[in-house]
């Protein structure tokens, strides 16, 4: 049905009134939420707030990328919706270990502009149970769910020092012990964590991550801990479950362990010994159950040494520990794993690119202090950057590594803009133009070097310029349509 015919059906009828439409969204047993253009939650039902166990003022108002940053839920299919401009339909797990499916539709205004994402979603065990009853427990949708929800994590390795480690995490995995995972700063010690999870006897069980390094550390208690009613200004009425008592059963994983303050680590240590667990401003212990896998980048023995880090906690968490190389000493897998991302970063963005031949030599011969985390990031700007062309070339990549296109060279020496292939002259007006075709392209130069600024992130690029990513896109693909 037309939008104008619904409305024509419905103006003049009496039971379609403010107060009718306020009731059936109110009272719906699924979950209605609405983002508008922006990314921001500007309305949401009951049902919402249950199904997330947050307040309506932790929700209205607040941005859905900041809200899954909180650690309230993974998964996004209105961010989704947004960006491909299509329905989507996808999985979401709350902090509470709730799964959710979830369908978004955009919402378009007359000139093709996103409005809103409109978001209807219910709990996973509410279609698994209507199926087990109607088509009985075995059955193959079911199983689809089943396999939505146990997608494994892909590690790529090829070296014989990685395979040596992923066989230890493995065996490490059969077990119930503690581990500790060492190495720098984005070498993959989150996505071993979720390996040895996947391989491990608490594989069907929940997987929970806390960055100790995210949070102040009275925030950081509560999120581990949880409290009680009433136990700080601005708690939950009901109180809140922490993050050991959520993961019971499964696996926590505590990354940047060695910022974790020395008060939180003392009560840390007592629920590890004891297997008993107080929230904050609570008064009655509860029994858990929970892995603990740590991760770190420092070196806590001389943490230890100089009073930051505590010596019993460290033998209690360091049962086994693993340490993952850089990606510098592990050269022979670059090639598989820039494959990898760079097919993450076609779904990402929608894209189709190649590697051309020679192109990943270039990775190759490149240190990557930064790790896998540094080039993932250069990956994906390599993709937004080369938006013309589907083949990522080897002299491309040589110019983005070595720093030939950076602010400095493409303003102040005039050399071909990094983004699209746009020289000097372009931004200095110096052929015959219309204003409006010069205002077009200064505005889309800006847009690219705020991109590289960004990192190539379209998401936060569209933050620091107040547009909705969408947005970028469309300037982006009406700009190369104009060459």
């Amino acid at each position: 049905m037309h939008k104008l015919e619904f409305e024509k059906m419905i103006s003049g009828n009496d039971i379609f009134d403010k107060d009718i439409l306020s009731d059936f969204v109110y009272n719906s047993h699924d979950g209605l939420f609405v983002v508008d253009k922006n990314g921001k939650l500007v309305l949401a039902n009951p049902a919402v707030v249950n199904m997330l166990d947050m307040s309506y003022e932790e929700l209205i108002g607040h941005r859905i990328a900041d809200i899954i940053d909180s650690g309230a839920y993974e998964g996004s299919p209105s961010t989704k919706a947004a960006e491909s401009g299509e329905i989507y339909t996808g999985l979401v797990k709350t902090r509470g270990g709730i799964e959710i499916m979830s369908t978004s539709k955009p919402v378009f205004d007359d000139n093709g502009g996103l409005q809103y994402v409109i978001t209807n979603c219910r709990p996973l065990s509410v279609i698994k149970k209507f199926y087990d009853r109607y088509y009985g427990s075995n059955n193959d949708i079911t199983g689809m769910y089943d396999q939505l929800l146990t997608s494994r994590t892909k590690y790529i390795y090829n070296s014989k020092q990685m395979k040596e480690i992923v066989k230890r995490s493995f065996y490490a995995s059969q077990t119930d012990c503690a581990i500790i995972l060492l190495g720098q700063t984005g070498t993959g010690k989150g996505v071993m964590a979720k390996y040895i999870h996947e391989n491990s006897k608490r594989s069907k069980e929940r997987f929970l991550e806390l960055n100790c390094a995210a949070l102040p550390e009275n925030l950081l208690e509560s999120e581990l801990f949880g409290y009680e009613k009433g136990a700080f200004t601005g708690a939950n009425d009901s109180g809140k479950k922490g993050l050991l008592e959520i993961a019971n059963n499964g696996t926590l994983f505590l990354d940047e362990i060695g910022e974790m303050p020395l008060q939180i680590q003392a009560k840390l240590l007592k629920v590890l010994d004891s297997g008993f667990l107080m929230r904050v401003g609570g008064t009655v212990s509860r029994k858990i159950n929970v892995r603990i896998i740590s991760a770190t980048n420092r070196n806590l023995k001389t943490m230890m040494k100089v009073g930051t880090f505590r010596e019993d906690l460290y033998y209690r968490l360091n049962v086994i520990s693993i340490k993952i190389p850089p990606l510098k000493e592990r050269k022979d897998e670059i090639k598989d794993i820039a494959e990898n991302l760079l097919q993450k970063s076609n779904e990402l963005y929608q894209t189709n690119k190649v590697f051309a031949k020679g192109a990943v030599d270039v990775l190759y011969n490149y240190d990557w202090p930064g790790n896998i985390r540094q080039l993932n990031n250069f990956i994906q700007r390599a993709v937004i950057l080369s938006m013309q062309e589907n083949t990522i070339g080897k002299e491309f990549l040589s110019e983005l590594l070595s720093g030939e296109l950076s602010d400095d060279d493409e303003y102040e020496n005039g050399d071909r803009f990094s983004a699209g292939g746009h020289d000097r002259s372009d931004l200095d007006g110096n052929r015959e133009e219309t204003l409006k075709d010069y205002m077009t392209r200064v505005e889309l130069a800006y847009i690219r070097k705020v991109i590289n600024e960004s990192n190539g992130s379209i998401a936060k690029a569209a933050e620091k310029l107040d547009v909705h990513r969408t947005a970028i896109y469309k300037k982006i693909r009406n700009g190369e349509d104009d060459k």
